[in-house]
């Protein structure tokens, strides 16, 4: 099965699902939300399977519209330094 190929911020080449196989609603790749670290570059942690966000501290925090996220396969703790955090 083919999917879509993604270039993520560093070069690094990532092969991905179809547009027609997301699952939710939202994706983090094909139908990202308007969560307010849209703009950060995404990173994949191939360790957990999770895509994240990185804030401009170089610090990996769990895209929102991740699959594994929003299943609550994966519990989203990172090394926070508190840029995840919604603005009030």
């Amino acid at each position: 099965m083919y999917g879509d190929m993604i270039a993520l911020y560093d070069g690094t080449i990532l092969f991905t699902h179809t547009s027609t196989q997301c699952i939710f609603k939202h994706c983090c790749i094909h139908n990202p939300t308007d969560h307010h670290m849209i703009t950060w570059p995404q990173n994949w942690r191939g360790d957990r399977g999770i895509m994240e966000r990185l804030c401009s501290h170089g610090i990996g925090h769990p895209d929102p519209d991740d699959l594994m996220i929003q299943a609550g396969r994966d519990s989203g703790t990172h090394g926070c330094d508190g840029c995840c955090v919604v603005p009030e």
